[in-house]
């Protein structure tokens, strides 16, 4: 039996730009020690209008390596950037824009202004996060609703190979939206981009192996997929990985194994790998019975997920007054918006 799987359709517009602008580039070894940039010479070539050197000098500001530098100069650096057409500035400064910054209001309408003129321009990045902003902006239960906008700017960044635009198309066509229903097309491009290492296609690449969704199954290979995008950092995968341990699906049982891929996420807050490794501890699978883990672990999986709540709440009537307390000091070393009590 195949046990549930996790995946990403629809993250918020902030979340998709988020994940374009920074996921693909991989930082390669050097040969020698880079040389950090000089501040003063920046700012001379930013002085004279030169795009690039606004960008470099924004981001170091942003990050603090620019003495005396503030971050309204940062800002004002990157929109001049942004302004002339440089793309990575334009990307920035969306998310910037969407930024909820002390001072200042989001503004979604300039950054999706910004984006698409980044679009516009031939960046395939660009097209991809224009392309996903517009997929955020589509109601489905809109009398009429039309994915054709979207599609179209992402298969322009598809045609450029760019990862995160082959595996979104994919998964369109898994779901039939703007695209055909096809599942054969739909693997071929989330294998494509998984083959490029992009963490989300990994996964669903997984799924596909899983379920023979567009290709046969294979089970063991969609063990190692789900590996791969969970060294890369892919909550989903972490717990996709925790549920074939747990289940023995793919890879011999191992509830040892299934508890390490579950606390790997639940360390990243990811309510549903709280909730998996809370039902371990209860249940002493992974190791001997701990009701303190176990409530804990349901404690800051309880905003997200309904049932955490009940069975923290369970677990509560038979806690002793020192479990308790241990619990709610362990909630208090390293609090979480879930709602614990």
């Amino acid at each position: 039996m195949n046990p549930p799987v996790l995946k990403f359709l629809r993250p918020s517009t902030l979340a998709l730009l988020l994940l374009t602008i920074t996921c693909h580039a991989e930082p390669k070894p050097a040969a020698e020690p880079v040389k950090a940039p000089d501040a003063a010479e920046l700012r001379k070539l930013a002085d004279k209008g030169d795009a690039a050197a606004q960008f470099s000098l924004a981001t170091l500001i942003f990050s603090g390596g620019a003495k005396m530098g503030k971050l309204e100069e940062a800002a004002s650096l990157l929109e001049k950037s942004a302004d002339a057409g440089h793309v990575p500035a334009q990307l920035a400064f969306a998310r910037f824009l969407l930024s909820d910054t002390p001072g200042r209001k989001p503004d979604p309408e300039r950054a999706k202004f910004v984006v698409q003129q980044a679009a516009e321009s031939g960046s395939a990045l660009a097209q991809t996060a224009y392309g996903l902003m517009l997929l955020g902006e589509v109601d489905l239960k809109a009398r009429d609703v039309s994915f054709s906008a979207p599609v179209e700017w992402l298969k322009k960044a598809a045609e450029q190979n760019e990862p995160e635009a082959l595996c979104r198309l994919g998964m369109l066509h898994f779901s039939g939206q703007g695209v055909p229903v096809d599942p054969q097309a739909g693997w071929k491009l989330v294998s494509k981009s998984a083959k490029l290492g992009f963490p989300l296609a990994l996964n669903e690449a997984a799924v596909c192996l899983q379920n023979g969704r567009g290709v046969e199954r294979d089970q063991i290979a969609a063990v190692g997929y789900y590996h791969a995008a969970a060294d890369l950092g892919n909550l989903p995968a972490m717990v996709n990985l925790a549920l074939c341990y747990e289940n023995g699906v793919g890879i011999p049982q191992s509830y040892a194994n299934a508890g390490a891929a579950y606390a790997r996420a639940a360390k990243l807050n990811f309510p549903i790998a709280q909730m998996g490794l809370a039902h371990l501890f209860e249940e002493g699978l992974s190791t001997s019975k701990n009701p303190v883990y176990a409530y804990v672990n349901y404690a800051r999986a309880a905003l997200a997920i309904p049932e955490a709540a009940s069975k923290r709440d369970a677990l509560k009537e038979i806690l002793t007054k020192d479990q308790m307390a241990e619990a709610r000091k362990m909630l208090e070393e390293a609090p979480t918006s879930s709602g614990a009590n």
